[in-house]
């Protein structure tokens, strides 16, 4: 992944060898300039990767990613944010990143102090991965230069557990051990004299603070969301909308229409046909917002083993090999010189993240995450990761508990934002920065904060996004959701819709597997991709076997997470 990277007291060799085994089309490393004695720094990334640097004495400023708004007046202005006569202003940083709308992490140096300062926006947006040592630390934004300078590194089988389960490592596990994901909204101190290093996380779970939404909430979101968009246009070169015929990019597609924005919309459709339903809505969209000539289909062809393997060696397994087949999407972009504007986080932002029934203690919330976003049996993840059922469950526990929520429908919305947001959604979005730089709207911090603090029932199955098609041209509420088969202004559709989710969380796991319908049980045999999965299996360092592998039947989906754990790293 292009980004930045730092090393504190690692040798030259490992990182002339870790940079040396890099070989990415049109990629560059750039060496950062001061000079400290057993620290490193640089850049890698194609030559219009949004990276910048300041110096003023022997203080340097290193800025990677976008910022749409919030941006100082001047050079001289962000200098006497960041620093003081004694260090690094903490504090005012913090703010600072808590005001900003944008994507982007800085490394902060004082040459003379011999100190550092790393930070991140308010939601971690551009993922940076950090391994500590004792007298040592490396940090980067690709993880593969982290795992070339440490040629020892082992798999770590509970995030390959929890990645079989739920399509993503939970917390701030990767799929290797010692190598973690910064959180969000984070400062990392280091001394870079006798090395020491304070980590400080400022990031909190939002608090909804109002009984209703007023007409006034309403209107002044569409207002926030309005001026997201056109920071975003303004400061991307040539800035495209990647339309699905879900909710949160159709908002986007009305939004722009009535804005006359010129920017292009693109929807891909799959040679497979698993978009249909979404092209169906991307069609009574454009039709009713009057623009065919804006918008154009992106033919994809079915996912290929050089796709999964591309994907892989990108992300290391930390965006699973099912989605290999959007690369073409995505090279799209890449080819005709496009950003991309997504509708990513407004599912998280403007829904309702409650538990879909009522949970009170640890244990229904551990059974309700389970049922609801886990694709296999704990049963079963024990068989495919070698570990016991108690330690599984046990690491899910541990990521709830470390989020220091007391109420446990609290600790539900921060699984929901911290893992499924966070930890799956923003590696899917940095897949797509490997091509063409992506970003959202809905991160928005005046808009996050206004529909954050409204009450989650005003939320639940696209009531607070029928409010605001409401107060927008097209009735985009009448369209149907191809995640639910059902329109947001459909009362009746949603009742059952609500009904049948319900009770699907009370059902025997073995009924629900009966009931299921579209999702056939496969042998690792009947898999496309078979002979991967099993010429790893054959060679891996682990307690599974492949006769136990042989007698599943498992989804498709989870044969794919399969292949993303065994091929990860190779």
């Amino acid at each position: 992944m292009p980004g930045l990277t730092l090393a504190v007291n690692a040798t030259t060799q490992n990182i002339s060898n870790a940079l040396s085994s890099l070989s990415d089309n049109d990629y560059l490393f750039h060496q950062l300039d001061f000079e400290i004695e057993n620290c490193f720094a640089g850049v890698y990334a194609e030559k219009n990767y949004p990276f910048r640097q300041y110096k003023s004495g022997e203080r340097f400023i290193f800025f990677e990613g976008m910022i749409y708004s919030g941006w100082p007046a001047s050079e001289e202005d962000l200098f006497g944010i960041f620093f003081s006569n004694e260090g690094f202003r903490q504090d005012n940083i913090a703010s600072f990143v808590k005001a900003t709308d944008g994507e982007f992490i800085f490394l902060l140096i004082d040459a003379k102090q011999k100190t550092a300062l790393l930070f991140n926006d308010r939601f971690g947006r551009l993922p940076v991965y950090i391994q500590k040592g004792e007298n040592n630390l490396v940090l980067s934004r690709d993880i593969r230069l982290i795992k070339m300078m440490n040629a020892d590194l082992r798999k770590d089988k509970i995030a390959h557990a929890q990645t079989l389960m739920f399509g993503f490592s939970l917390g701030k596990r990767t799929l290797w051990e010692g190598i973690e994901r910064f959180p969000p909204h984070a400062q990392l101190e280091i001394d870079l004299g006798v090395y020491a290093i304070q980590q400080t996380e400022y990031f909190r779970f939002p608090k909804q603070t109002k009984s209703s939404a007023e007409k006034a909430d309403i209107e002044l979101l569409i207002k926030y969301l309005k001026t997201a968009l056109q920071a975003r246009i303004n400061k991307l070169n040539s800035p495209a909308l990647s339309l699905s015929g879900g909710l949160d990019s159709r908002l986007l597609a009305v939004i722009l229409a009535e804005s006359k924005a010129e920017i292009p919309f693109f929807t891909y459709k799959d040679e497979e046909g698993t978009a249909q339903a979404d092209i169906v809505a991307v069609n009574e969209l454009i039709a009713r917002l009057d623009l065919n000539s804006k918008h154009k289909f992106i033919n994809v062809p079915a996912g290929n083993e050089e796709g999964v393997f591309e994907l892989l060696k990108i992300k290391q397994g930390l965006n699973g090999a099912d989605m290999a087949f959007l690369l073409p999407y995505l090279k799209y972009f890449q080819q005709n010189g496009y950003s991309q504007i997504t509708g990513d986080g407004g599912d998280k932002v403007l829904a309702d993240l409650s538990p879909l029934v009522g949970v009170y203690n640890q244990n229904q919330l551990l059974r309700c995450l389970l049922r609801k976003h886990s694709l296999i049996s704990i049963k079963t993840a024990s068989i495919l990761s070698g570990l016991s059922s108690d330690v599984i469950i046990g690491s899910i526990r541990d990521v709830l508990n470390g989020y220091k929520l007391h109420p446990i429908a609290e600790q539900h919305q921060s699984f929901m934002l911290r893992e499924r947001a966070m930890n799956w959604l923003f590696e899917g979005e940095d897949r797509n920065r490997y091509y063409c730089w992506s970003t959202s709207p809905f991160y928005n911090p005046d808009f996050f904060d206004l529909a954050m603090s409204l009450p989650m029932k005003e939320k639940a199955f696209g009531k607070l996004f029928l409010q605001l098609f409401k107060k927008l041209p097209a009735n985009a509420g009448d369209i149907i959701n191809p995640n639910w088969n059902v329109a947001p202004s459909d009362k009746r559709g949603l009742q059952s819709l609500i009904f049948r989710q319900k009770i699907q969380l009370f059902l025997p796991e073995k009924l629900i597997n009966f009931l299921k319908k579209g999702t056939p049980l496969i042998s690792v045999d009947e898999f496309e991709f078979a002979d991967l999965i099993k010429a790893h299996l054959n060679i891996a360092d682990s307690d599974k076997t492949l006769s136990k592998v042989l007698n599943l039947k498992l989804p498709a989906a989870v044969w794919y997470r399969v292949l993303t754990i065994c091929l990860a790293g190779l």
